[in-house]
């Protein structure tokens, strides 16, 4: 009856641990289940732990189909016609995050350029 008694408390504090972090994920905007890993896992339709291209193009709108062949052929960096994880996961970024880099940097490049004229 102790042992009982012992487990159950046991799950109990796994289930709360587990209610907390999705609890807090969910104050960061984060959606859980949406990072790289889960991704990749829901593209990679055959499970070999790779992603080829019509893996990774998935339903994509033939408007933007150049543009994600590009973006996979700077993502696969062995040249081998598919995309580890690791390949995968060195491009995810948020829906947004190159545009945003890209603006950080174009910024950046003005604020030295001013910084440059005023010196002179």
């Amino acid at each position: 009856m102790g042992k009982l008694l012992s487990y159950l408390a046991a799950v109990v504090v796994v289930a709360l641990m587990v209610g907390t972090v999705q609890a807090k994920e969910k104050e960061k905007g984060d959606k859980p289940g949406k990072g790289p890993e889960t991704v990749f896992a829901k593209k990679d339709k055959d499970s070999d732990g790779k992603l080829t291209l019509d893996e990774f193009l998935g339903k994509i709108p033939a408007e933007k189909a150049d543009k994600a062949k590009a973006r996979f052929a700077k993502l696969d960096k062995d040249g081998s016609g598919d995309l580890s994880l690791d390949e995968f996961k060195a491009g995810f970024t948020k829906k947004g995050g190159d545009k945003k880099d890209k603006d950080k940097k174009e910024k950046k490049e003005k604020k030295e350029k001013k910084q440059k004229k005023g010196d002179e």
